[in-house]
């Protein structure tokens, strides 16, 4: 299926522009960036350990699907969501999220194709977006991205589908 195969490459891809990046984790370690397809995993219980919760996914990157159109070629908008905990007294968070966004487009901008099928579209402009309530979340903070990408390969009828 393109939409797997797509959000197969993305998380590679992302991985990359990630590496080396250090965040703090809810608990104040330090952590890489988490980046998961469509959702979070869900969080499991036993009685060896304590229950996850959401805070031990951060920092993290959502890549979600939105929506796409098929046909002879196949086109997808997808979201990026992030989210960080950063604890600086300097409230610097939202600065951290704009970083992100900047780097991530900045990368996709400059490198169009990934997994050699997909391409970000010429056509519709990569579009981001901070929390408009006017709450603070601190120390978590969030942000968004949208962008629309291409397949630009023949999809071919699965006989077996």
């Amino acid at each position: 299926m393109v939409v797997l195969e797509f959000m197969d490459c993305m998380k590679i891809a992302l991985n990359q522009i990630f590496d080396g990046m250090i965040f703090s984790n809810s608990t104040g370690k330090t952590s890489g960036m988490h980046v998961f397809k469509q959702d979070f995993p869900i969080r499991r219980f036993n009685a060896d350990s304590e229950e996850e919760t959401e805070d031990d996914f951060f920092p993290y990157c959502v890549i979600r699907a939105e929506n796409g159109t098929n046909g002879a070629f196949q086109s997808m908008d997808i979201t990026l969501t992030f989210g960080i905990c950063e604890r600086e007294e300097s409230n610097s968070g939202e600065l951290r999220i704009l970083n992100l966004i900047e780097r991530v487009s900045q990368h996709f901008l400059n490198n169009r194709v990934i997994g050699g099928k997909f391409r970000l579209s010429y056509d519709t402009p990569i579009r981001w977006g901070l929390p408009t309530e006017k709450e603070n979340t601190y120390p978590y903070f969030y942000g968004l991205m949208e962008m629309t990408w291409d397949s630009f390969y023949d999809v071919k009828e699965d006989d077996y589908a």
